[in-house]
């Protein structure tokens, strides 16, 4: 915001303090429940991605799928555990990136397995990590260590059977670039 007003685009700060405000307030609300509506989890998604795009001049586009057995406004969904991972797939792998950047994001179901599968083209998690060690960076990421904490907690006091699994698509297709991570665990009946 403060590069923003320096450099004098004042209405596009105020459309992003205005997001920020709006993902400020969803935080607080979605902090104070362990599970929300998959609905309210795709809200808080799109307005974390919109203010994401003001911030680096739409140079990342966005999709997220929701398949058509998910009755999104009736699902369970842990809250807060999707935005770090997408954050993630911006930050480390699309920003680097040089080409026509995408995240998409989709949410499937089968029987009583609830899949999040978030897949950017961005430069990929093994080359991102080789990016970070040239630079000298020892970035230790704090939300995947959360993320995982939560994840062990929800499988002990829910049985949720989840699982976090985080593939670079080199080892998947030669050819392909990016990053695939999959959420999945048990529905949850709240």
């Amino acid at each position: 915001i403060k590069r923003m007003i320096l450099d004098g685009d004042n209405e596009k700060a105020s459309r992003y303090l205005s997001k920020f405000a709006l993902m400020i307030r969803m935080t607080l609300n979605h902090s104070k429940d362990i599970f929300v509506t998959l609905d309210e989890n795709i809200e808080y998604l799109k307005a974390y991605l919109e203010m994401e795009q003001l911030r680096f001049d739409d140079s990342f586009s966005y999709t997220i799928f929701t398949s058509a057995e998910i009755d999104a406004s009736e699902t369970s969904f842990p809250s807060l555990m999707i935005q770090p991972l997408v954050e993630n797939a911006i930050w480390h792998g699309l920003l680097p990136a040089r080409h026509d950047k995408k995240i998409m994001i989709r949410f499937t179901q089968c029987q009583n397995t609830i899949t999040c599968l978030i897949e950017d083209n961005g430069i990929g998690i093994r080359e991102s990590e080789k990016l970070k060690k040239m630079n000298g960076a020892i970035h230790h990421s704090l939300g995947l260590e959360n993320l995982k904490k939560r994840i062990k907690i929800m499988n002990e006091k829910y049985d949720t059977d989840c699982t976090l699994e985080i593939v670079d698509l080199k080892d998947v297709e030669k050819n392909k670039k990016g990053t695939r991570v999959t959420l999945q665990f048990n529905i949850i009946n709240t």
